[in-house]
């Protein structure tokens, strides 16, 4: 037979865990027990170790701790290096694991990982991209090549290429024949000429390779253009 641990009843038709009789009584009688256990032990506020002893059993903070609004904050943040350099991170998202300079270097160095690895695709999908925007590759090439010489450069995309070419009809320039057209400096970049729209002409490959690096007034006497051109040029 077992019995109650408070009150001595029988509990035998109850669970085989079961250590009380259930009844409010012995509850308010383990509750009781519990204080005066407590009672007696010593608890201290959290925050500035002051004795919280006759305070309710669930309190954690004094009450000037309270009253202030104190928030409990456990540092809880662990210490986090970063892969690349060991500078402390730990203030950045769990998911970081470098720091912003490292992290630059590590994708630059991924990317060209990628590139050597699979470089048929890659210029696969350049030829492609080239290929549907001609006008916008033609604008970058040029700005690319105005950006290493130094010299002064306009913001030339695509729709200002676009009003160059409706300008001179899609026609060549220097021959006036409608064939693929290439962006050609009137004053070349490498005689200090610049990358601007005053100094933007559509040429031809025959005509822009003919005329290389040559002035406007060199390439005169070498073939034929266009009377807009030659005005310019002499007028």
């Amino acid at each position: 037979m077992r019995t109650c641990n408070v009150c001595g009843v029988d509990i035998s038709h109850r669970h085989l865990l079961a250590k009380r009789c259930g009844s409010k009584e012995c509850l308010y009688e383990v509750n009781n027990r519990t204080r005066r256990a407590l009672r007696g032990t010593e608890r201290k506020c959290i925050l500035c170790n002051i004795d919280i002893s006759s305070y309710n059993r669930s309190a954690r903070r004094c009450k000037e701790c309270f009253k202030t609004g104190r928030i409990i904050r456990p540092n809880v943040r662990k210490t986090r290096l970063c892969l690349g350099c060991s500078l402390d991170i730990s203030r950045k998202p769990n998911n970081v694991k470098r720091c912003t300079p490292c992290q630059k270097i590590w994708r630059a160095k991924c990317h060209a990982i990628g590139r050597s690895k699979k470089p048929e695709k890659v210029n696969e999908i350049r030829r492609r991209w080239k290929k549907n925007h001609p006008e916008q590759a033609v604008a970058d090439f040029q700005r690319r090549r105005a950006r290493f010489a130094s010299v002064e450069s306009d913001e030339i995309t695509k729709e200002t290429w676009a009003e160059i070419l409706e300008t001179f009809g899609h026609r060549c320039a220097y021959c006036l024949e409608e064939k693929k057209l290439e962006m050609d400096h009137v004053v070349p970049i490498s005689k200090g000429g610049t990358h601007t729209y005053d100094n933007l002409v559509p040429a031809c490959g025959k005509c822009n390779a003919s005329k290389g690096d040559r002035s406007l007034l060199d390439f005169l006497a070498r073939g034929i253009i266009s009377d807009r051109i030659r005005e310019v040029a002499l007028g």
